[in-house]
């Protein structure tokens, strides 16, 4: 048991002794001033960039789909499926048909499936 704590003491001294040595170790006055600068200016564009995050609206969602533009991957007569954005859905047209690749616009939302209308997009 002695030499158990023994050896703590030993090396509780010895972790002082390196403290001690690194504590007091010239280090030039430009690097200290480089990395407080680094430091600074990370701290602000971080600060920045998360009162910028905060104040965007959310951009997800069922109202956010109101209002795209969806491509037409199946027909559309009217049930079929729609891309928007990469990501496939089930759509209802409101009247008509709609070949692939027509462009549509998404009127509403319902559950899962969207509400489409052929319309005029430039």
């Amino acid at each position: 048991m002695q030499q158990f704590i023994d050896s703590i003491i030993s090396n509780f001294l010895h972790s002082l002794s390196q403290l001690y040595s690194i504590l007091f170790l010239r280090v030039d006055f430009w690097i200290i001033w480089l990395i407080i600068i680094a430091l600074s200016a990370f701290i602000a564009l971080s600060i920045i960039w998360g009162i910028r995050a905060h104040q965007r609206p959310v951009s997800a969602g069922r109202e956010d789909l109101v209002g795209r533009i969806a491509i037409v991957e199946t027909d559309l007569n009217p049930q079929g499926l729609v891309l928007v954005e990469g990501e496939r859905w089930r759509a209802i047209l409101d009247k008509g048909s709609a070949e692939p690749e027509d462009e549509v616009i998404i009127t509403a939302v319902e559950g899962l499936k969207l509400m489409v209308t052929k319309g005029e997009t430039a």
